[in-house]
């Protein structure tokens, strides 16, 4: 499995098997990296270290500031980032990472 990001929520396709030495495991066939939908899981995942000089206390104040429509703000609207936050971070530091969404079929 690849590395997922702290905060990522995974959606994870597969079956469960029974190993005679370690009991019930889940064998994942198929996964897919998607963006938190909770303010906890967003802190998480811009705190994590992904975007260079956001750590946790910067990544909390970007979602308590914007919320539920922070990676929104992130995609469309990247400027407001610097609304009362001077330069501490450089936009091209976020373009650099993808916030893509995921639709589940």
């Amino acid at each position: 499995m690849l590395d997922a990001n702290v905060g990522s929520v995974l959606l994870v396709e597969g079956n469960w098997k029974v190993d005679g030495k370690y009991g019930k495991q889940f064998v994942a066939e198929n996964w897919e990296e998607t963006l938190p939908a909770t303010i906890y899981g967003m802190e998480k995942y811009l705190g994590s270290g992904l975007i260079k000089g956001v750590g946790p206390k910067f990544a909390k104040r970007i979602v308590q500031k914007f919320g539920t429509d922070t990676f929104d703000v992130i995609e469309v609207e990247i400027e407001r980032l610097q609304e009362g936050y001077e330069s501490r971070w450089r936009e091209d530091e976020f373009n650099k990472v993808s916030f893509r969404r995921y639709n589940k079929t």
